[in-house]
């Protein structure tokens, strides 16, 4: 392999992302599924006040 594109394909530690970073995104991450979970699917579901309470047909 030459030697320009071997040392393009293998950057040296500098180009890695620091460890913070990553915590951090992966916790923003991680809340974002949580609250997307949490939401549960909105569903084209009647509002309670829309609900028939009686036995009449």
């Amino acid at each position: 392999m030459r030697a320009d594109v071997e040392s393009f394909l293998m950057q040296s530690k500098e180009a890695d992302m620091p460890a913070w970073l990553e915590v951090l995104l992966n916790l923003s991450g991680y809340a974002g599924f949580v609250v997307l979970a949490s939401r549960g699917a909105a569903g084209s579901q009647a509002p309670a006040d829309d609900h028939v309470y009686s036995d009449k047909r």
